[in-house]
């Protein structure tokens, strides 16, 4: 699988690396058929009301797909959190295992297909499972309890919680 970054005004985000580091600890399984992620600025879509923050993107005539990453959000993030390594790491982790989520359902046909909102929330739930089943390898929590408590806390400042 390949990482396709680009991106231009959300370069500042390590992207590649952090998905480097996510990767290997993804069930191999979850994977097959996807060819490549691609990291962008923002969604390219312009028929959606709210802004996506990945897309699943299946390639025509094939059981494989594509995942797509929009980063540029991030920028309005409080400097604390956009600073953080850890929270970067967990938010893309959390997109990418909801787009792959949609590929299990669309592409690998191993969970039942449902209607589109149903189907996003089960992404959004599998998603926060299988990031917390891996997560904590990387960032043990009793390394970065204090981080994660000064975010939350600047996220509650900054009414984004």
């Amino acid at each position: 699988m390949k990482i396709n970054d680009k991106r231009i005004t959300s370069s500042w985000i390590p992207a590649v690396s952090i998905l480097e580091e996510i990767i290997p600890h993804i069930k191999n399984s979850y994977l097959v058929g996807i060819r490549s992620i691609i990291l962008l600025d923002k969604d390219y879509h312009q028929d959606k009301k709210t802004k996506a923050l990945g897309r699943y993107a299946p390639i025509p005539g094939s059981n494989s797909a594509n995942i797509e990453i929009y980063l540029e959000s991030l920028s309005s993030m409080p400097d604390l959190a956009k600073n953080s390594r850890m929270y970067l790491s967990y938010l893309i982790s959390r997109i990418l295992m909801h787009e792959i989520y949609h590929h299990i359902v669309r592409g690998q046909g191993i969970k039942q297909m449902q209607r589109f909102k149903v189907e996003e929330g089960a992404a959004d739930k599998w998603s926060l499972r299988e990031v917390d089943s891996f997560f904590e390898k990387l960032f043990p929590a009793d390394e970065y309890e204090e981080e994660w408590n000064n975010i939350h806390e600047a996220k509650r400042r900054a009414g984004l919680s």
